[in-house]
């Protein structure tokens, strides 16, 4: 009897830890992993194009709600990162975009840094673009407000003329960075002249007065 009782007891006792083992492995089956975002992952779609041959229009996506702000750095010819623009983040703000209006002739590269609330600190990867064009000659912005400002390593004639051909706003030979300003000037399109008297060469371009 006794060792029937000790047999029951025993099969009883296997039956039991099978059981909880058996359980054990149905549960752990059925439990899904969680998906973890990948924290890496600051920007998308960040893209680069070079319009007008001198001016570059950078864009990207914010893949990160705890973004603050980021900070656009630029590289030429080989050397070190030089913070260009900073930009607050809204919230809510998914699309984000900029123009450098003076990248340098030649290899430009280009990073976006991405600054949390709490600090952190993240790079996305770097984008390479080749400019061409007279940079050393520019006007910006356009369409363009109260204000414009011009850009030029060489003396020149900077002439606003309307539809018309009307002169309405002249400054001889300016060089250096100088501004402009246009709040004068009515809503439309008007035709910018920049003439240089040492080279006898004149650009002229559409400006949009807002």
């Amino acid at each position: 009897m006794l060792r029937f009782l000790l047999t029951g007891f025993c099969c009883l006792y296997a039956f039991i830890c099978f059981s909880q083992d058996g359980m054990a492995v149905q549960l752990t089956d059925t439990i899904q992993p969680s998906l973890v975002p990948d924290s890496n992952l600051i920007v998308e779609s960040l893209d680069a194009v070079v319009r007008d041959n001198a001016r570059v229009f950078i864009s990207w996506k914010s893949a990160n709600a705890r973004v603050d702000y980021y900070t656009i750095e630029r590289s030429c010819a080989g050397r070190d990162f030089e913070t260009i623009a900073v930009l607050k983040r809204t919230s809510g703000q998914v699309n984000m975009d900029w123009v450098d209006e003076q990248p340098v002739r030649g290899k430009n590269l280009y990073r976006i840094r991405c600054v949390n609330a709490d600090g952190v600190q993240r790079y996305s990867h770097t984008l390479s673009l080749m400019v061409g064009g007279n940079t050393s000659l520019r006007f910006y912005p356009n369409p363009a407000d109260n204000m414009l400002i011009v850009r030029s390593e060489q003396p020149v004639d900077f002439t606003i003329a309307d539809a018309n051909g009307k002169t309405r706003i002249f400054q001889s030979q300016l060089s250096g960075l100088q501004l402009i300003n246009v709040s004068s000037l009515e809503k439309g399109v008007y035709i910018v002249r920049i003439y240089n008297r040492q080279l006898n060469s004149l650009v002229q371009e559409k400006l949009v007065k807002n």
